[in-house]
């Protein structure tokens, strides 16, 4: 695959096999099946909205002040995170 030049960045998509072969620079990865996923099924579980906030004091001061919301968190627990991978994170 070629590299694309947006305004002075180069990027490129690439698989994970590729991925491991690139050196130097910068690698982002953005996990966007597991995000959709976990969108798709907070509202299959009844979720009327869900907002989003890049900071966790954040999370769950809008929890606190949402009754009944969760706070889903990625990544390693954290104390008033449900666990974003568990089926219903409405169970312990």
């Amino acid at each position: 695959m070629e590299w694309a030049n947006t305004g002075g960045v180069k990027t490129r998509f690439v698989s994970i096999d590729e991925a491991r072969s690139i050196a130097g620079g910068v690698g982002v990865v953005i996990d966007v099946v597991r995000a959709f996923t976990t969108t798709a099924w907070a509202f299959h579980l009844g979720a009327e909205r869900i907002v989003l906030t890049d900071d966790l004091a954040e999370a769950l001061k809008l929890k606190a002040q949402l009754p009944g919301s969760l706070a889903l968190k990625d990544g390693e627990p954290a104390q008033g995170f449900q666990r974003a991978h568990l089926r219903d994170p409405r169970r312990p």
